[in-house]
């Protein structure tokens, strides 16, 4: 057996300031890129489209060829991508703050246990009183699972970030061939009907609440848990590999995964997406076994070409006005997050347009959403160095 990789101060930070400046500028631009893709991804649960029965969607929500446009993109070049470049983006940051470990930190692992349940308070109460979906609580608690991880070498978390990616595929293989599977049941049986009329009604502290089980189960019984915890993974591989400085290996790999993104993965996704419109003829265990592929292969292999584009690109986009904008959005990633969707409950649930409104004029409130965070990004930015969540994140955490 190799000997495990020591990641001390000395091995890790061999890197040159222009290095370190560039790692820093790429990773704030994927975060505001990954913010956009979140909400362009929950604002369909925030507006009430996938929590409407399919009537309702047909009567008043996907009504024109603009909205089953912006539906078909959506499904191909956002669900499913953005979480996991989100989940990507916090493996990294565990990378970054192990790799500063000895000289801001004497003792890591109380420090990064006391983060971590902070964030799971964090979560819980942004779960309970904003909005169900929230990922923040999961993200606590599988992060902890890194420091079991940290002096791994490189090759091993590469392998179990894959084989935790495949973990869903080959537990559906096993349903299909011998009928077994976790099928944990503790949420309220419910419907769409139900939710949208708890939703309509006022009732949204009620409904909010049994979504939030509705999504847990979900969760736990679907194995996208095990993909968050691959793709932590996968962010803490790539920080060691220094995926995001400038080297010859980095670009190569860099230009690779963008190839691979759009040569296989998007053809892939191509298919997939179609699933949602033409039956392929397949039966119905079948199907369900060539979607989880189509979808691991092609979830996985763009989410990789978007962390690749912004990595490869990072010195033409620090230059350009879309870039500061993704940079700016990225440096307060954890308050943005939340912001999304305390705005998102303003306009839906506090002005009464919960499934009201149609799917393109949803994605034009999204720009706006956007384009607020951004000013007020900007304007916080000004007097403080991070966001106000970060900032009391922080000093709680010490």
């Amino acid at each position: 057996m190799q000997q495990a990789v020591n990641l001390d101060a000395k091995s890790i930070n061999i890197t040159t300031k222009k290095e370190k400046k560039q790692r820093i500028q790429s990773v704030d631009m994927l975060r505001g890129f990954a913010l956009i893709g979140i909400l362009f991804a929950n604002i369909l649960w925030y507006s009430g489209y996938l929590d409407s029965p399919v009537s309702v969607r047909g009567d008043l929500l996907n009504t024109s060829i603009f909205d089953e446009a912006v539906l078909f993109l959506t499904r191909l070049l956002v669900h499913g991508k953005f979480y996991f470049i989100y989940s990507f983006l916090f493996g990294l940051g565990f990378y970054i703050l192990y790799s500063r470990a000895n000289s801001r930190y004497p003792s890591f692992s109380r420090y990064f246990i006391k983060r971590q349940l902070i964030l799971f308070l964090i979560g819980c109460i942004h779960a309970v009183f904003i909005w169900w979906g929230d990922i923040l609580r999961y993200y606590a608690l599988i992060g902890l699972v890194l420091l079991l991880l940290k002096n791994w070498e490189p090759e091993h978390l590469l392998k179990l970030s894959l084989a935790l990616l495949l973990t869903p595929l080959l537990l559906d293989i096993v349903n299909a061939l011998w009928s077994i599977s976790l099928n944990l049941s503790f949420a309220p049986e419910s419907n769409k009907s139900v939710l949208l009329s708890l939703y309509q009604q006022g009732l949204w502290f009620d409904a909010n609440f049994d979504r939030m089980l509705i999504g847990l189960q979900g969760n736990i019984n679907s194995g996208r848990l095990l993909r968050i915890m691959g793709m932590f993974i996968m962010g803490y591989y790539f920080g060691q590999i220094r995926f995001f400085t400038e080297s010859t290996r980095s670009s190569l790999l860099q230009k690779r995964l963008m190839i691979f993104a759009v040569l296989v993965a998007l053809p892939l996704g191509l298919i997939k997406t179609g699933a949602s419109y033409y039956d392929y003829g397949f039966s119905k265990m079948n199907a369900t076994l060539v979607k989880e592929f189509l979808y691991v292969i092609s979830v996985t292999g763009m989410s990789l070409g978007y962390i690749a584009l912004i990595a490869y690109s990072g010195n033409y986009l620090q230059q350009t006005l879309v870039g500061r904008w993704l940079q700016t959005l990225g440096r307060v990633p954890l308050t943005n997050y939340i912001l999304q969707s305390i705005i998102g409950y303003v306009i839906f649930q506090g002005f009464g347009l919960f499934a009201e409104v149609p799917l393109f004029q949803v994605y034009m409130l999204s720009l706006v959403i956007i384009a607020v965070q951004l000013f007020l990004s900007i304007e916080w930015l000004k007097r403080r160095k991070m966001g106000p969540v970060e900032e009391l994140w922080r000093r709680i955490a010490g």
